[in-house]
């Protein structure tokens, strides 16, 4: 017999249990679409007290695994999460221009022991010097060496020297001798800033009289002074400071590497050949990948292009090969310019037969 009493008591706890469950989607778990719950989902034909039961065994459960899943993340998911939020306020400090804060999350962030890079000291750098000019640049400076970062090349090059006074190159240097930076890294960044301006007289000064033993350690010189060259046409400065920099590696296949590939619109061939025959009075000889860039070059501008030519040319004994083209060409397969470069920069390798 049908009693709205039963009814009541059983479908009441339904629609509560329901209503728990839609509470709990919007908080964002929920049991309905779990495996644990499909597995004791709610039987209307189970007596009041069997459903009330079910329930509450179901809500507890839920509440314990959302304890342990939700409610408490695992370590490492912490770890990155806090790396995350420290990097987002990082990158809004940035945004607004707050080189205080910025460094106050740089300082958590080495703190939580998240590893921090020059880099991230670049646009700093920038705002500071925008805001405050060599002083701004030199306090940025301070604080990274207060966190204790290694101060690296491509820092100094592009971001800390040329916003510094240089019109006096020495006081410059002696500000950062002071923050107990080595002559070693500082030398060969403030000459390429000086070269950069075409300052000249301060690079001679500072490479061949106050530092003449301290090695210039990076290609970033030779490509300062590859533009210095080709702006100024001062060929003999040039060469002096090639051999200055023998420490390069390679210094001067590097230079001439640089030249036949610049993009430089003042850049003419004939300062190309002059170069060339410059270094060979200088006995400054160059490789065959230096050799095969620089016939590159002159073929881009209809020039002859072999050594025999070139060099007879200018009355200068054979460089390396412009011929070269990786693997060589058997002599069977040489035109008349490729057998006289072979012959001319090879003979004791040539059989008389093919000869």
């Amino acid at each position: 017999m049908f009693s709205i009493g039963k009814f009541r008591r059983r479908i009441v706890p339904i629609f509560k249990y329901l209503k728990e469950e839609k509470t709990r989607s919007k908080l964002g778990y929920s049991s309905l679409n779990t495996a644990h719950s499909r597995s004791h989902c709610v039987c209307t034909n189970l007596s009041t007290y069997s459903t009330s039961r079910q329930i509450k065994s179901n809500v507890f459960n839920l509440s314990n695994k959302c304890h342990n899943t939700t409610i408490l993340p695992q370590g490492s998911q912490y770890q990155t999460n806090s790396k995350n939020d420290l990097m987002h306020q990082l990158h809004e400090s940035i945004l607004a221009y707050d080189v205080d804060r910025a460094f106050n999350c740089l300082k958590s962030m080495q703190t939580s022991g998240v590893p921090i890079r020059c880099h991230y000291f670049w646009p700093l750098i920038i705002q500071s010097y925008n805001q405050h000019g060599e002083t701004g640049v030199l306090d940025v400076l301070d604080r990274m060496l207060s966190l204790n970062i290694t101060i690296d090349h491509e820092t100094l090059v592009q971001y800390l020297c040329p916003r510094l006074n240089l019109s006096n190159a020495q006081l410059a240097i002696r500000k950062l001798q002071d923050r107990d930076l080595k002559i070693v890294q500082i030398l060969t960044p403030i000459s390429v800033c000086l070269l950069d301006k075409n300052d000249i007289e301060q690079v001679m000064e500072l490479c061949f009289t106050q530092f003449p033993r301290t090695k210039l350690s990076h290609e970033d010189f030779i490509s300062a002074l590859v533009e210095y060259y080709i702006d100024s046409n001062d060929k003999e400065r040039t060469i002096q400071l090639i051999k200055r920099a023998e420490s390069i590696p390679q210094a001067t296949d590097l230079f001439l590497t640089k030249i036949s590939q610049s993009k430089n619109p003042l850049l003419e061939v004939e300062k190309v050949q002059v170069i060339i025959t410059e270094l060979l009075q200088a006995g400054l000889d160059f490789s065959s990948d230096a050799a095969y860039d620089l016939k590159s070059y002159f073929s881009k501008h209809k020039l002859m292009t072999s050594d025999f030519m070139f060099y007879q040319q200018t009355g200068i004994r054979a460089a390396p090969r412009l011929d070269v083209d990786r693997p060589l060409k058997s002599p069977a397969d040489m035109n008349t310019t490729d057998l006289e470069c072979l012959a001319l920069s090879h003979p004791p390798s040539l059989s008389p037969r093919q000869t």
